[in-house]
């Protein structure tokens, strides 16, 4: 029986050409956008559950009260792992780790630069990072020992065994390989080239091991199954707690389950508000609208064609069948064209996933072996084809026979209000996505043309060393005179980076509610003449000065947050010192462009840690002309490391990848449902023509002209997108209006966006109708009459 019905429907679709074409277009379309998000999905989804204990697995987060503002971060104090591991049996690894940093790898002539991290010995008993060469439990157990991903031990050691040999780091310390990885997944949280473990003096040890106030690394523990982990948090706030009752920060521990890793890494006042979680709903909601835009087409034009069926369901009823079994038989032609459509898809998909992967920067592959894509593709499947054939085969299986056979039949008026309200649905939906796209690309253009307190064009940034801090003054001036090159300064982070923050300098007259903290970066002389920071009072670092080894510049959001009217020639104390306030600068735009800058205090720089050097530009100076001239000053007194540069605008411009992801993606999906929108509507008004086919030629006939006709068949179809986009506006507004809060610097929306896509809309509704109208308006009327 289900053999014959699948013939029946298969022979209709070829029957109905035109009908069969435009249903599967729009349905393969859909299905292809569907099929994309799920990827993305599943990828999402995927990251870290490679690891063995990925249900065990915690990271500890800390947030730290100041200024009646919660910041919630992974910095915790030394020795709180250790005592974790120490006093806590349900905890079975606790370790602790550096942030990433990145440090020059060499060995004989192979010099590479990669990024890694300083671990505790139990790293890798807790991340299960497969070992291709050594053994993960003594692995980084020797101070100078390094593990290293296959990558890195290929550039280094070509195709010999790396196991014992010695690697060199940034021309100083010396590294025993003892353990190679597989290369890290893209799907890891952790990235990394290479692990090397803490290295102490026994006198830096004595001091990190009681610093309970200091916060520089991460920290990550295994607990054993079952364990309650609230209890667990109550235990570690209460140790920390007793090992610093001064806690002015009124700090509080909490742990963060792995699977929460990528996807919920927002917090506010202390709780976690989502994160990238927020676009995986996002998109997961457009499927679901791309999805039922197709359907709507599929049910519209099922129903607009009911009297071309009309009489097949007479003849079907008369010889026996019932009501169930031509539903049945609906629904059979429904699934076999999404079936159809669900090929297509495919094909489109994997002739399309190379250029989305570009788009996403991910490495997605068609996951044909994996049991959740086919379990998400049957769903999608079943999904479309009960919601596009539903309706369509409830009606057209309640015709009466007697009334079909006897000639009389007449496709009810009924049938119009829900077709009417399945276009409005339509484009009201596709109005959104488009306004939306508009908005978020408005929201990036506003945040990238900030004014962000000093120039990030033409001004390079190069990674320091210890070589070159000690050869600095010599760098500098040898930059000076290429001629290309018009300022050189020193900074201990990126200008478009924020590494460190402290609890604010204290000052005389300091009120006693005024805690604040502070970011906090250390310069060079000309700092402002090389990055183009304004001064708005005092001065700037000067070269040689003794004086300025103990000056202090603010920002302006500092000062503000000080209320210090006159602030030049002030002391505050900071870490046991006391500074001299030397100037002021504007507020500096160095983390995120769509917040308010923090409050910031820059100290003269010193040759304890190398940072970078920032190179300004002259004026009209091509780069590929300064470059070289940089370049060999650079190798001639830094030979031991690779010279590499960034320019601080591009770096700047990777602050708005997600969001112009976002941004790409919905530009994507919103043409793709107007597009699909516009499939439908052509069918309607082909449908819609030719059932007025002999009215059009009576019109000519008495004197219409083609406009005249034109403006009578879109009339109906104008009111319907202009209803959707009514109703959509409000929920448009009420959407983005609540995305942009979550920007402290965002843009306000602008009414003419609604006005300026709904005359789009309407446009295109004029078009799409003109284009099938004229045609029947041009027809001779003297053919349509005498066929008649």
């Amino acid at each position: 029986m289900i053999i014959n019905y699948l013939k029946i429907a298969f022979r209709n679709l070829l029957r109905q050409k035109a009908f069969s074409f435009t249903n599967i277009l729009g349905l393969s379309i859909g299905l292809a956008c569907a099929l994309f998000i799920v990827m993305w999905i599943l990828d999402e989804f995927s990251y870290d559950r490679f690891f063995k204990n990925y249900d065990t697995i915690y990271s500890i987060k800390v947030t730290r009260t100041f200024d009646n503002t919660k910041n919630t971060d992974g910095a915790i104090a030394y020795p709180l792992t250790n005592a974790i591991a120490e006093k806590m049996p349900q905890v079975k690894y606790a370790v602790e780790s550096t942030y990433p940093s990145s440090h020059v790898l060499a060995f004989n002539e192979n010099k590479i630069k990669k990024t890694g991290y300083q671990v505790t010995a139990n790293f890798f008993k807790l991340f299960t990072f497969p070992f291709l060469q050594g053994n993960a439990a003594t692995a980084v157990t020797d101070p100078n020992s390094v593990v290293l991903t296959a990558a890195t031990a290929q550039a280094l050691f070509g195709n010999n065994s790396p196991l014992g040999k010695l690697v060199t780091f940034d021309n100083q310390q010396t590294y025993k390989v003892t353990g190679v990885i597989g290369d890290i997944p893209h799907n890891s949280t952790l990235q990394f080239d290479f692990v090397i473990p803490y290295s102490f003096s026994p006198e830096d040890y004595q001091h990190v091991a009681n610093d309970w106030v200091n916060a520089f690394n991460l920290g990550y523990i295994e607990v054993l199954p079952g364990t309650n982990i609230a209890a667990l948090e109550k235990q570690i706030n209460q140790l920390y707690k007793q090992n610093n009752p001064n806690d002015d920060a009124k700090t509080s521990y909490l742990l963060q389950p792995m699977s929460e890793w990528r996807l919920y890494s927002d917090f506010k006042d202390g709780k976690n508000v989502g994160g990238m979680i927020d676009y995986v709903h996002l998109f997961s909601i457009i499927a679901v609208v791309i999805l039922l835009i197709a359907c709507i087409n599929f049910m519209n034009l099922s129903t607009a064609q009911a009297e071309k069926r009309a009489k097949e369901v007479g003849v079907r009823k008369t010889l026996g069948s019932d009501r169930a079994s031509l539903v049945f038989q609906f629904f059979m032609e429904s699934f076999l064209m999404v079936c159809i459509a669900f090929v297509i898809a495919l094909l489109l998909v994997y002739l399309l996933l190379p250029s989305f992967n570009l788009m996403v920067d991910k490495q997605i592959k068609l996951p044909f072996a994996n049991t959740q894509f086919w379990l998400y593709a049957v769903l999608m499947i079943v999904f479309t084809a009960i919601v596009a054939g539903i309706y369509p085969a409830v009606y057209l299986s309640s015709f009466n026979a007697a009334t079909v056979l006897k000639g009389t039949f007449k496709a009810s008026n009924k049938l119009l209000a829900p077709r009417k309200l399945l276009v409005i649905g339509q484009f009201a939906a596709s109005f959104v996505l488009i306004v939306a796209t508009i908005i978020v690309y408005q929201q990036i253009q506003h945040a990238r043309h900030r004014d962000l307190g000093y120039n990030p064009n033409d001004l390079i940034i190069v990674s320091s060393s210890p070589e070159l801090d000690n050869n600095y003054a010599v760098l500098k001036q040898q930059l000076l005179n290429t001629g290309v090159v018009d300022a050189v300064t020193r900074t201990t982070s990126p200008m478009t980076e924020i590494w460190n923050y402290s609890p604010a300098p204290d000052w005389p007259g300091r009120p006693q509610n005024n805690n604040f903290i502070v970011s906090a970066m250390a310069v060079g002389s000309d700092f402002a003449k090389t990055t183009g920071a304004r001064m708005i009072a005092g001065r700037d670092f000067k070269e040689g000065s003794i004086a300025d080894s103990t000056g202090i510049i603010y920002n302006k959001a500092a000062m503000d947050k000080m209320n210090l009217p006159d602030p030049i020639g002030k002391q505050v104390k900071f870490f046991g010192k006391t500074f001299t306030i030397i100037g002021v600068t504007d507020n500096i735009v160095m983390a995120s462009p769509y917040k308010q800058v923090d409050p910031m205090i820059m100290l003269f720089y010193d040759n304890k840690r190398p940072g970078f050097v920032d190179i300004r530009l002259k004026n009209g100076v091509q780069p590929q002309h300064a470059i070289p001239k940089i370049a060999a000053i650079y190798k001639a007194l830094n030979p031991a490391y690779p010279f590499e540069y960034k320019f601080a605008d591009d770096e700047f411009d990777k602050k708005f990848v997600t969001e112009e992801l976002i941004g790409k993606l919905t530009n994507i999906f919103a043409s793709i449902s107007i597009f699909i929108c516009c499939i439908g509507l052509a069918g309607l008004v082909s449908f819609s023509i030719q059932k007025r086919f002999k009215e059009i030629a009576i019109r000519k006939i008495l004197g219409a002209s083609v406009w005249q006709i034109i403006e009578l068949i879109a009339a109906d179809f104008l009111k319907l997108v202009a209803i959707a986009i009514v109703i959509a506006i409000p929920v448009t507004w009420w959407l983005m209006n609540g995305w942009l809060n979550n920007y402290t610097y965002h843009v306000t929306i602008q009414p003419m966006v609604f006005a300026l896509v709904a005359i789009v809309m309407l446009l295109i509704t004029l078009i799409i109708v003109g284009i099938n109208a004229s045609n029947a308006a041009t027809t001779n009327p003297a053919t349509v009459i005498k066929s008649e």
